[in-house]
């Protein structure tokens, strides 16, 4: 990337997405990345989930977020 490109991206206002990012994964990309991962996920449920539930599974989503491959994953099948 060419520097005064990176300089402009720097300064540009920055908005937090990851919230939003973990909430819009898929319920299959959710379970497909848990098991690569080796991420048991068995108790949870994408169906009528509880405030409980939805915590737990923001504590699993945070898990599977851990690289920029999976990110930018996520990100394609959200647009």
């Amino acid at each position: 990337m060419e520097a005064s490109l990176v300089s402009l991206l720097h300064k540009m206002p920055k908005i937090e997405v990851h919230t939003h990012i973990g909430g819009s994964l898929r319920a299959s990309t959710f379970r497909s990345l848990s098991v690569s991962k080796n991420i048991s996920t068995s108790h949870l449920q994408f169906s009528d989930v509880s405030i409980q539930k939805g915590f737990e599974m923001f504590q699993v989503i945070a898990k599977l977020i851990d690289c920029c491959e999976v990110l930018h994953r996520i990100t394609r099948e959200i647009i």
